[in-house]
């Protein structure tokens, strides 16, 4: 039965004091039930301030939690379902109002959490968690709210992806709505990340389907008891310790809402058991993560405890009649639940947007406002590519005076891209009230395209170059930007680069980084830098910058340094640090520690360290071959093998490894990493016995430098390739475990992955004009030059897609006689001739 009531009354609203009303209605056996809010004149807009539910009744309501005009399982269906299709899941992610609380990513306006797999992220003075979703790590700083996009200005990257390249953190505001882009915050905000950390769990997520399921969560009223929310977001449960809890008993209390704290108004204090805290009369405690469940000690049960819940989403109260439902699956007992509201005139806002254009062509996005009133004090305007805002970046925002020009500058239009549709809306403040949304303004943007995958190669003795594909405007310019730390900002957005942040000062250099500008599309570097950005500019529009750049070759060390937090800091303390030399052996000067200056001491042991189990002369023999500590994929390899991967095969396909299964001969594992595109792993695991592995790896990087330096000197490299290879040592740390049936590999050989043709289409490739007299006689002398003992085959010979003939197994060289007659079975009539008459020639 349906009891309604209005009746008025002066109440105090945070903002201002206003003739507040306040409607109830009663749950007597069902759960759902109907309220109408009546406006009294046209044009009026309902503010609610808060809303009660109280259990009038002597029993237990069970299974709680309060929905208003929306059917729980029909839109937990309709969210699971753009989930499946959604590609960007940062904007699910903010439709849905994802929090975070024990881990779990929980809706808010569903009040139900999704299990998806997550991982903690390695950080400093700070909880920070990713989520795995559609083959991909998503980092969500839930504190924050903030989500860091690639360069793309669409994929939400992982942890993984900033710590390669900070300026993705670097770019994305940190400050407050009121505020402008500050670098401090920014830069502070990226030093919490741990770059280095000493283990870092890299596995992959078993089993995950894409078709995930929502888990309920809920609250329980006893008699007296209530449930307030209110409109900052906030709920509060009060709980009656006379009507739950035993003298001396152990307490769980459970809500469908996140609990940020508690609150002890009763007499005694209580212990947290979970926590280990003692909770003094009239005194509270913060979660420093929200729970679902408390477990409390109390002695004597008298008094109450108040439960705040976190992130309570304002739940859709409309004009007219309202859809109330409180979800018990019982009969409920008599439940009050009362709304306290105004009624406002809808208040148009005092702008109007009178942008002459809605297409940006070179230009920064602007919008001109014309003001309908003296009064206006503020305006708050949005950016987002959804006509409904449900998605927003933090760049893409802002509260501020009100100004005839709302202008973007130049790190915000990173995060344009041409040829989208965008929308622009503002609401204005007046009288310390703030109207509604202006109607959204389209507009679409032209810039320069960035320069999405610059190449970096070496053409001589520390000599390299950077190459990257030409704009179709001829007129189109490029910025080189370059700097020795990891985090440096190109100098067009700031010249700003901090080596000391506290609470009390920032101390910074005026870096300015950039290099050179020039018409070209390739640039000479030498080995002053280690880090390189390019920036387009065509009609004085500037593109989204590249990809970081790393500068690397074998047993080059450039002394590179970045901002971090140090983990053992007792303060939120952020310094410059140094990286540690890469090479024992370069005996790279390393610079003393200064106070609060970029030449602070390194944190962190990073570099090559020889284990004590690895003799010192197999470790001087492979030094010169370690994997180059700039290298693009070493940062990814040491986070990666912090766990002992190489164990087994289950290890390795939980780190990311496709397949890793031993070749039926070599008894190598020849494999990918699917989260390290581009580059082959050839190594062995440690459970495969009697195998000396330094030396088959040091066989395969020998053979590859041979057969290039040939191609060098016979200038041949149009004809045939060989990808460069590097050997990897494996930390001494984490051990194999101690098993008999175990023995412990230390050295994996990675190689960039060259694009062949493969099976029957390679076959069909080498029977090709691509093989001819010229290039069979090339081959023959290589072969016979380098005794390439395993290479007259034509699957260790592929076709590259370039029309190259690539040579892939490097492992036996310098090896003869060369069994040349095994590759006359793969070759065409005419050439199975010529072949057979080269090597009769040669008297073979």
């Amino acid at each position: 039965m349906l009891k309604s009531f209005i009746s008025w009354a002066f109440l105090f609203c945070s903002s201002f004091s206003l003739l507040a009303i306040e409607t109830s209605c009663t749950f007597d056996t069902e759960p759902k039930t109907y309220l109408k809010i009546e406006p009294t004149q046209p044009k009026q807009h309902l503010i609610v301030h808060s809303y009660t539910l109280k259990n009038i009744s002597s029993e237990i309501i069970s299974d709680l939690f309060l929905s208003v005009n929306m059917d729980r399982e029909e839109q937990k269906q309709i969210g699971m379902q753009q989930l499946e299709k959604e590609e960007n899941f940062w904007r699910w992610w903010q439709k849905y109002q994802l929090k975070i609380a024990e881990n779990e990513a929980y809706s808010s306006s569903l009040g139900c959490s999704i299990n998806l797999p997550f991982r903690k992220v390695p950080a400093s003075k700070r909880d920070l968690q990713e989520f795995y979703f559609n083959n991909h790590w998503h980092l969500i700083d839930q504190k924050h709210q903030l989500g860091y996009l690639a360069l793309d200005n669409h994929t939400l990257v992982g942890y993984e992806e900033v710590a390669d390249d900070p300026f993705l953190v670097l770019r994305t505001k940190a400050s407050d709505l009121e505020s402008k882009f500050d670098f401090s915050r920014s830069s502070m905000n990226f030093a919490h990340l741990d770059i280095f950390p000493k283990e870092f769990d890299g596995f992959e997520p078993n089993d995950v389907k894409p078709g995930m399921q929502w888990t309920n969560k809920s609250s329980t009223l006893y008699p007296q008891e209530t449930l307030t929310f209110y409109d900052n977001g906030l709920v509060e449960q009060t709980v009656i310790l006379a009507e739950r809890a035993l003298p001396s008993s152990i307490l769980y209390l459970t809500s469908a809402y996140p609990i940020a704290q508690l609150i002890n108004h009763t007499p005694e204090e209580i212990i947290l058991e979970n926590q280990k805290k003692i909770i003094t009369s009239q005194s509270r405690y913060d979660f420093e993560v929200p729970v679902w469940t408390v477990e409390i000690r109390v002695n004597a049960p008298t008094g109450t405890l108040t439960l705040v819940g976190q992130n309570c989403e304002k739940h859709l109260w409309t004009l007219g009649s309202n859809v109330v439902n409180i979800g018990a699956k019982k009969d409920v007992g008599a439940t009050l639940l009362t709304v306290h509201y105004d009624l406002e005139l809808k208040k148009s806002p005092d702008v109007c947007i009178v942008n002459p254009s809605a297409h940006f062509d070179h230009t920064s996005p602007y919008f001109e406002l014309s003001s309908l009133s003296n009064l206006t004090e503020k305006i708050w305007w949005q950016i987002s590519t959804d006509i409904n805002f449900d998605y927003l970046i933090p760049n893409f925002q802002r509260i501020e005076d009100f100004k005839n020009r709302v202008t973007i500058d130049k790190l915000t239009d990173t995060f344009f891209n041409s040829q989208t549709n965008y929308y622009f809306r503002v609401k204005t403040l007046q009288d310390s009230c703030w109207s509604e949304w202006s109607t959204p303004f389209k507009f679409t943007v032209d810039k320069p395209k960035p320069i999405a995958h610059p190449v970096f190669k070496k053409i001589g003795e520390k000599e390299y170059e950077i190459s990257w594909e030409p704009s179709e405007f001829s007129d189109t310019q490029y910025h080189i930007f370059a700097s020795n730390a990891l985090d440096f900002t190109p100098s067009l957005y700031t010249q700003k680069q901090f080596n000391w942040i506290d609470q009390e000062q920032q101390l910074f250099d005026e870096a300015n980084n950039w290099i050179i500008s020039t018409p070209h599309c390739s640039i000479k570097i030498g080995s002053d830098y280690a880090f390189y950005r390019i920036i387009a500019e065509r009609e004085g529009q500037y593109s989204t910058p590249s990809p970081l750049i790393r500068v690397y070759d074998y047993e080059l060390a450039i002394p590179r340094t970045v901002l971090q937090i140090s983990r053992d800091s007792l303060q939120e303390e952020a310094r410059r640090i140094e990286f540690p030399p890469p090479y024992v052996h370069l005996l790279v000067p390393f610079h003393p520690p200064i106070s609060k200056s970029a030449n602070a001491p390194s944190l962190y042991p990073n570099y090559y360290v020889q284990p004590s189990h690895i003799e010192p002369n197999i470790w001087l023999q492979l030094q010169p071959f370690f994997l180059p500590e700039n290298h693009p994929i070493k940062p990814k390899l040491d986070r990666l093998f912090s766990k002992r991967v190489t164990q087994n095969k289950e290890s390795l396909q939980k780190a990311g490894f496709i397949q890793p299964t031993p070749m039926r001969f070599s008894k190598t594992i020849v494999t990918k990493n699917k989260n390290i595109p581009g580059f082959i792993f050839k190594f062995f695991g440690d459970d495969q016995l009697e195998i000396n592995d330094w030396e088959r790896c040091y066989a395969r990087v020998a053979g590859a430098i041979s057969i290039q330096e040939a191609l060098n000197r016979h200038h041949i490299n149009h004809l045939f390739v060989v990808p460069t290879k590097w050997i990897y040592p494996l930390p001494e740390a984490p051990y194999p475990l101690k098993q008999n049936n175990l023995q412990r590999k230390n050295f994996i050989v990675i190689e960039n992955e060259i694009d062949i043709f493969s099976g029957k289409e390679n076959n069909k490739m080498w029977k090709s004009p691509i093989i001819n007299c010229h290039t069979l006689s090339w081959i023959y002398i290589l072969l016979q030059e380098l005794g390439l003992n395993d290479s007259p085959y034509n699957f260790n010979m592929p076709i590259a897609k370039d029309n190259r003939i690539a040579f892939v197994d490097t492992e036996h060289h310098h090896k003869w006689p060369v069994p040349l007659k095994k590759l006359w079975q793969f070759l065409s009539p005419p050439m199975r001739d010529f072949w057979n008459q080269l090597c009769e020639e040669k008297n073979l």
